[in-house]
């Protein structure tokens, strides 16, 4: 609670993250055709949120209150409460489909909230629709209703559309699995990984960001291992402290990136584990909780005694086994990739133009990734190492 970051999420929350994405330009604009969107994002950032915000929620036991709740009491849609949005919402129903309207936005993540929609999904998905209508590959033909940037109107009539399965929402349902009813033309403007769609943020600025999401058990998903710290450009010599080798402290580069992915990994295992929050561990500050911290809290709330290198053992178990089912499954390293957008379209303007994601780099990354995680050269684990981890029987 002593630090700047916990201080500064119990009083705006996740959006506060919005302002810093857009500033360094690795932010979802009109499914990731842009990465910032300048001065507009004032619209969209923490601060916005207050004319709206009644007070701050916490999850139980919890003394951070990051989650706002709200109440809008004009306007169209006076009368709805609610808590959030937080950062992902504001980006996936915002953005990400070129809607600044913040209350439009509040609404939308509320009714995902009431029908159980993920926000980030259903906006990803809804980007892709309004980029395959824009590149003329659908029609209103097919989707009954204009899917113009920003019209917060249609972003809410496919929400109602894809929760009761009705009209082109009924196609949008099937999420990835609509590339087979869209056609093949409409396969490289989903950017997924794994069936899964990327979120809020494009990746061909932080390289280990890219790395996590192509690595990631479950698909794009940020909260696997995402290395937040390294936007914070920490000297090396505190990188190496944590990660227990050389990491460049340049948010761009390539070098040691996949070491902050690996340790991250099983980092997370553990803490998910233990039921701790990601905002309150070292994912977002370095001065935050790490395995020592973790080994007293257990030993002081349950009496049983974990070293720290007990407890990383038990985190590589748990990501092993999750590889290990990805791996029945037949995935292996060519899944573990990037949409086509983030290889061969550098960002073109804003804070982050020119980055793109060089393959030869990138695979330099997976194989220092697989590596330390004692992985062959296609992701798959070693026989040596199911053995130490306790695989053998």
């Amino acid at each position: 609670m002593e630090t700047k970051w916990v201080q500064a999420l119990g009083r705006y929350g996740t959006p506060l993250l919005f302002q810093y994405a857009n500033a360094m330009g690795f932010l979802s604009i009109r499914n990731n055709q842009f990465t910032a969107i300048a001065d507009q994002g004032y619209a969209l950032e923490a601060e916005a949120l207050e004319p709206f915000s009644t007070g701050m929620l916490s999850c139980f036991g919890c003394p951070a209150h990051c989650r706002h709740r709200f109440s809008i009491e004009e306007g169209r849609f006076k009368g709805t409460k609610g808590e959030g949005p937080e950062y992902a919402s504001i980006g996936s129903l915002g953005s990400k489909l070129g809607n600044l309207d913040l209350q439009n936005i509040i609404y939308a993540t509320e009714l995902c909230n009431r029908y159980g929609l993920d926000t980030i999904s259903a906006g990803s998905y809804i980007a892709w629709a309004m980029e395959l209508f824009q590149r003329g590959i659908i029609n209103q033909g097919t989707t009954r209703l204009p899917l113009n940037w920003g019209d917060g109107e249609a972003i809410l009539q496919l929400l109602h559309q894809i929760a009761e399965r009705k009209g082109f929402g009924n196609i949008l349902a099937e999420g990835a699995f609509a590339k087979k009813i869209l056609g093949e033309a409409s396969k490289y403007y989903l950017l997924d990984i794994k069936n899964f769609p990327i979120e809020i943020t494009d990746e061909r600025l932080p390289k280990s960001f890219a790395l996590g999401m192509a690595t990631s058990t479950r698909g794009a998903c940020h909260m696997r291992s995402r290395p937040s710290l390294d936007v914070l450009s920490l000297p090396e010599t505190v990188l190496k402290k944590i990660y227990g080798g050389p990491v460049s402290s340049r948010f761009s580069s390539y070098s040691g990136k996949g070491r902050m992915v690996w340790w991250h990994e099983i980092f997370n295992a553990v803490s998910d584990s233990l039921g701790f929050c990601r905002f309150l561990t070292v994912f977002s500050s370095p001065r935050a909780p790490q395995y020592q911290q973790f080994s007293r809290l257990i030993a002081l709330s349950t009496g049983l005694t974990f070293t720290p290198k007990e407890l990383r053992t038990i985190g590589e178990r748990i990501y092993t086994l999750e590889r290990m089912m990805l791996v029945k499954d037949g995935i292996s390293r060519r899944d573990d990739t990037l949409p086509g957008r983030y290889f061969e379209e550098p960002i073109p303007n804003g804070p982050a133009q020119g980055e793109v994601i060089s393959r030869k780099e990138f695979d330099g990354m997976v194989d220092e990734h697989y590596r330390l995680h004692l992985w062959d050269e296609n992701g798959i684990p070693k026989k040596e190492n199911l053995k130490r981890l306790g695989f053998d029987g």
